[in-house]
């Protein structure tokens, strides 16, 4: 079976809030489905509507920031903090 789809990020304020994707895929030789999966990125619950009408909406927030065990304090400045960032373990931030 043969997938064809784009993957779209809806921000708000410049931060992600919903990162969706639409796809398309053959069954068998002559037939096609379209597929969609949307993830909320929110802090905050939120919703999708049209007209008045819910279409979308998770119920709870899609993410909840936690500490980075021994990551210490951020820097103030922003380039030694990006440093801190890449010089973290993956295992720490995605554990």
């Amino acid at each position: 079976m043969n997938f064809w789809g784009e993957i779209y990020v809806w921000t708000n304020r410049g931060r992600p809030v919903i990162v969706g994707s639409i796809f398309r895929g053959y069954i068998e030789q002559t037939q096609h489905r379209i597929f969609h999966e949307f993830h909320s990125l929110s802090l905050q619950p939120l919703f999708a509507g049209d007209g008045g009408a819910v279409r979308w909406q998770p119920e709870e927030p899609g993410i909840k920031f936690q500490p980075v065990r021994d990551a210490g304090e951020p820097d103030k400045n922003e380039a030694v903090r990006l440093k801190q960032m890449c010089e973290m373990p993956a295992a720490s931030v995605l554990a």
